[in-house]
């Protein structure tokens, strides 16, 4: 049994990632290839789930699947390929055919729904790898892969499962292990999965594996070690993970500064009034104005503009967003080019679209990042087009506002 709780660091956008502490590329093991199962779908009833894809959600101002990668080629991975079922148009625009650190990367498109093992297998095929790092597209993982790379070798496995503690409700952890959502491979294992039908992994190898007498070890990890996005409270979670280890490298990137336990941009403008109590990410361009409070773990992204007496704590805002005079922000997300009215109330609330009815969406926004924001400029330019008015209201969850929507009578779009 292994248990490893180093702390890996993923960075800002812009930001030199080669720092002292990084992970060194494992000596013994060679011909390794990632496979990034980013084709997850929306579920349940929760509209962040339904309209923004997880691998491309914002993270310390890189999308996930961009810290996926990055960890990949740290940990010694040469390439990799990502199964994106519909998306793997959007993805390639994002990342293009290599990755952060020059990873040559390739993308892979079921026809029919062939689940994780399906399509870990048929993305295999496609590669000349002897050994596969397997994982989701909505983890961001800490630990240090060359470790487990080199404890998959040392144990003779034909698959190793990295696993954690299951952990209660109240927080307590029952002693059962479960799955990370990260598998290291032998290409004999995923040549065992049919070329026909819907193949999981948890459900349908790891037991065919057994059933057949071959070695699967495990690799037990610190639950810290990695964070998971399923929902909005998740991403909120994983934001705040990253952030506060990427802080606690105490070695700031270059174009940022240390200023009131918050990492700021050079560009960026911050009132001398402003408090900050960290840890706080401020982006480049971004302007807050004065006597404004920041309480972290918060980020704030690109080219924002911060209201004088606003008050936000515990949230995420992404690009090209603004926050009028005195409003109040707790645990909420804004996505890009959204905004919030002069005095507004939010917690615990999700604004995907401009909160203000005054407030717009450029049309030409095609910006890869935001899915979402992209889905919206095509609605309103089409309706622009066709002479049509729309109006913004707001959506509700629970009886909440937690959205708004530009809607034409009964519609929303």
């Amino acid at each position: 049994m292994h248990t490893n709780e180093q702390q890996q660091l993923t960075t800002p956008a812009g930001v030199d990632t080669r720092s002292p502490d990084r992970q060194q590329a494992p000596s013994r093991l060679e011909n390794i290839a990632g496979i990034v199962l980013a084709g997850a779908h929306a579920w349940g009833n929760c509209e962040f789930e339904q309209v923004f894809w997880r691998p491309l959600l914002p993270i310390l101002s890189k999308p996930l699947v961009w810290h996926i990668l990055d960890w990949l080629q740290r940990g010694g991975v040469h390439g990799a390929q990502i199964c994106a079922n519909g998306n793997s148009r959007t993805l390639r625009h994002t990342l293009g055919a290599e990755g952060p650190m020059r990873i040559p990367l390739g993308y892979y498109e079921d026809v029919m729904p062939r689940g994780p093992a399906g399509c870990a297998r048929d993305a295999a095929s496609t590669m000349e790898a002897d050994t596969f790092v397997v994982l989701e597209g909505a983890i961001l993982p800490g630990l240090d892969l060359g470790e487990v790379l080199e404890a998959h070798r040392s144990s003779n496995a034909v698959v190793t499962v990295v696993a954690s503690k299951c952990v209660e409700d109240n927080g307590c952890s029952n002693g059962a292990l479960e799955p990370v959502g990260i598998y290291v491979m032998d290409r004999s294992a995923l040549e065992s999965v049919s070329d026909l039908g819907y193949q999981d992994i948890k459900e349908g190898l790891i037991p065919r594996l057994y059933d057949q007498g071959q070695h699967i070890a495990k690799y037990v990890v610190a639950g810290e070690s990695f964070a998971r996005v399923r929902c909005a409270a998740t991403y909120l979670a994983a934001n705040m993970w990253a952030l506060q280890r990427f802080l606690s490298n105490g070695c700031l990137p270059k174009g940022y500064a240390k200023v009131d336990g918050a990492c700021v941009h050079e560009s960026a403008r911050v009132d001398r009034s402003v408090r900050i109590v960290g840890p706080v990410l401020i982006d480049s361009g971004t302007i807050i104005e004065s006597d404004a409070i920041i309480v972290g773990p918060t980020t704030i992204g690109e080219r924002c503009m911060i209201g004088r007496d606003t008050v936000i704590s515990c949230s995420v805002i992404w690009d090209d967003c603004g926050v009028g005079t005195a409003a109040v922000l707790e645990h909420c997300i804004l996505a890009d080019h959204s905004g919030v009215d002069p005095g507004a109330v939010l917690r615990d609330s999700i604004c995907m679209w401009p909160h203000s009815l005054e407030q717009s969406i450029p049309a030409d926004d095609t910006r890869p990042r935001s899915p979402g924001a992209r889905m919206k400029s095509e609605t309103i330019e089409a309706a622009e087009q066709n002479g049509e008015t729309w109006k913004l209201e707001p959506v509700r969850e629970n009886g909440r506002p937690c959205s708004a929507a530009y809607v034409k009578g009964d519609e929303q779009c």
